[in-house]
């Protein structure tokens, strides 16, 4: 199987445009965005498409996630899945200067044979929101599948959805079949399926970038069974209880999602031996450490770990918060 791969990896994340985005990706985690432009997704860790990250620096520097797969199989990646030979997660930041369409994803069980879309499953973790700044996540009481339907051909599907306010911290399921939409004013991490397969329901009457009405998925999105409500906001399933432990935030079926958090002077260690994670610093400087090398974490970065790094410890001396993403597994 060869060497131990252990070297963690900073990634260089791919800016994606979108009519509703800002430039606030810039101003909270020193985001090098392309001028002039709407910025709505720094996609931190892809290999989806053309917006496939690469490696920022290090040995590695410029290569991307792709190859590194192609080259050091599971010696990066551990035994889990990988779809057509890629990384099974995707994780982005948003930011949200208008609200976003209102949208629902399938499962994969839901997309029609022959076709390469795939299910999405989703989670955000709120990183800022303007006051009174609000999402959509499922129906009101009441409401029904047809009776939304009907309000998008006639009139008030605003008044047919839940409406959440929100605050930095809180986190947010997102099963397949939840009709949901990123309210303005909001910037958020995500974790979900690597797919960008998404039935947008409601548009809220506006054009693209390209100054035509964007494209509904009201017959792709009848075929999908709506999911039951969950939490709102969602968990922690599982408190850290001190010592540098993680707050378990969700365990999806694709993924899990933690949170570390730690005072200066504290440190984190952990075990990464059977799968890769992400690792994004949401505020604060951190020291990433094992028996092979030390990696300087700051805010704002994504790095993508690899299976090999084996025992591992974060310490910091002024505080630390960070989350943690991987893909499920026993």
């Amino acid at each position: 199987m060869g060497e131990r791969f252990s070297e963690a990896l900073p990634l260089e994340p791919c800016f994606v445009e979108r009519v509703w985005g800002g430039s606030r990706l810039a101003d909270l985690f020193g985001k090098r965005l392309p001028p002039g432009k709407p910025i709505g997704e720094s996609w931190e860790a892809s290999d989806v498409g053309t917006n496939v990250s690469s490696v920022a620096e290090g040995p590695y520097g410029g290569l991307t996630i792709r190859r590194l797969v192609e080259e050091f199989g599971e010696r990066l990646t551990g035994r889990v899945s990988l779809p057509e030979g890629r990384l099974p997660l995707l994780f982005k930041l948003i930011d949200a200067r208008e609200d976003l369409s209102m949208q629902l994803h399938p499962r994969d069980e839901d997309i029609p044979p022959g076709s390469s879309d795939r299910g999405k499953e989703e989670a955000w973790y709120i990183l800022g929101a303007d006051p009174g700044a609000r999402l959509i996540h499922g129906l009101r009481p009441g409401v029904g599948a047809e009776d939304l339907f009907r309000a998008v051909e006639t009139g008030g599907v605003e008044e047919c959805v839940q409406w959440y306010e929100v605050a930095p911290g809180e986190v947010y399921y997102v099963p397949p079949g939840t009709v949901h939409a990123i309210g303005k004013g909001i910037v958020l991490a995500e974790i979900q399926q690597s797919s960008d397969t998404t039935y947008r329901l409601y548009d809220w009457g506006r054009v693209g970038l390209d100054g035509k009405p964007r494209k509904l998925h009201i017959e792709e999105a009848k075929r999908v069974p709506f999911a039951p409500p969950v939490p709102c906001p969602y968990g922690p399933e599982e408190k850290g209880g001190g010592s540098g432990g993680p707050d378990i935030l969700l365990r999806g079926r694709h993924f899990h999602l933690l949170r570390y958090g730690l005072e200066g002077g504290e440190t984190a260690s952990g075990v990464l031996r059977d799968r890769f994670a992400f690792l994004f610093t949401v505020s604060g400087e951190g020291r990433l450490e094992n028996d092979r090398g030390s990696w300087g974490l700051r805010k704002g970065v994504t790095w993508l770990l690899p299976t090999g790094l084996g025992e591992w410890s974060v310490r910091t001396d002024s505080g630390w918060t960070a989350l943690w993403m991987e893909p499920a597994g026993d």
